[in-house]
């Protein structure tokens, strides 16, 4: 459960430090920005997206990350809070003959969109099949 409103995220973490935010930064955002992250979530809206949503951000942004394309065709990039952040519309979840697919398909797109834009090892964090183990 996220702390800004009733989101459920999950996050990965790169390892590295990111960047200090301000001064005048909530202590909240301080330590939960200390590091690269990319983050997916759901929440029911708020007052700038009214309704209820998936959404992925990579912090800090990477330059361009809103020019890569991320699957469904419903989804979409938007501005939030200065930044890039993925979004697809639960709406247009339910009206899809494939949502788990679309679903599964938003979360993968934006996390290679993330990583590769913020120059993630990617291959460092991927699990291993059963039959490699």
């Amino acid at each position: 459960m996220y702390w800004h409103s009733f989101d459920l995220v999950v996050t990965r973490f790169s390892g590295e430090e990111a960047p200090p935010m301000s001064k005048d930064a909530r202590l909240s955002d301080k330590d939960a920005y200390s590091h690269e992250c990319i983050s997916f979530g759901f929440w029911p809206g708020d007052e700038n997206v009214p309704e209820p949503a998936f959404y992925s951000y990579t912090y800090p942004s990477p330059e361009g990350i809103d020019k890569e394309t991320i699957k469904p065709a419903s989804a979409e990039w938007i501005e939030s809070n200065g930044s890039p952040m993925a979004l697809l519309k639960y709406k247009d979840l339910l009206k899809s003959e494939q949502p788990r697919e679309d679903l599964l398909d938003f979360l993968e797109s934006t996390y290679q969109a993330g990583a590769k834009k913020a120059n993630w090892d990617i291959e460092k964090f991927r699990v291993p099949d059963l039959e490699e183990l």
